[in-house]
């Protein structure tokens, strides 16, 4: 049962992301002069958690996950997500599906889709196998516990040759009466999240 809708139109932007070396996409942010006029906007970096909100595609696709503790009122989201709250029930904590109908984003995704076929000379990704995914990516198709999509570490060549994109932008909420920013961060990668469905798969020992 949906309980509740939050939906911010007017809400905070969306900015492109780009981490190198050994930075750390929290240190990207607060450096950063959209990042840093936010926060600076709403009390400086004392006002700012320490966490990450990680969102992937899935949110154009029927809605991601994300739990937050019950003490948090939200005030504001990023532009064009919606955040529905669910009708189950976990002990200090309220489960939303974040949703992102229809903007900017979702015609990036597109379009990292058509790069992502055009560059492995396939159709489409839902259709390619296992076994090509494998030869073309060995590296990457590795059996590895799920644990869903964390901060990124060092950047390699190698993943810099896969079509991706990151955004990153803030959810504004009130804790004990005193506003709160928490980074929000968008990965796009068809050809990441393919690996990740073959990754699950080889770890349950499904068929390919």
């Amino acid at each position: 049962m949906i309980l509740l809708l939050l939906s911010f139109w007017g809400g905070f932007d969306w900015y492109p992301l780009e981490v190198a070396g050994d930075i750390s996409v929290y240190k990207t942010i607060l450096d950063s002069q959209e990042g840093s006029s936010i926060i600076r906007r709403y009390g400086g970096e004392k006002n700012l958690l320490k966490g990450l909100i990680h969102l992937n595609s899935d949110i154009f696709k029927g809605g991601r996950k994300v739990l937050l503790p019950k003490k948090y009122k939200i005030k504001r989201t990023p532009g064009y997500l919606q955040l529905i709250k669910r009708d189950i029930e976990i002990k200090n904590y309220n489960r939303y599906a974040a949703l992102y109908k229809e903007g900017e984003l979702k015609e990036e995704w597109r379009q990292l889709k058509a790069e992502s076929t055009n560059k492995l000379g396939i159709s489409s990704l839902e259709a390619i196998s296992y076994t090509r995914l494998k030869e073309l990516f060995p590296e990457r198709i590795i059996p590895t516990e799920e644990t869903g999509i964390e901060e990124p570490e060092n950047e390699s060549a190698f993943i810099e040759e896969i079509p991706a994109k990151h955004f990153f932008s803030f959810l504004l909420i009130e804790e004990n009466g005193r506003e709160k920013l928490i980074p929000v961060i968008l990965h796009l990668s068809p050809i990441e999240e393919a690996i990740e469905m073959f990754r699950r798969m080889e770890d349950e020992g499904g068929e390919r």
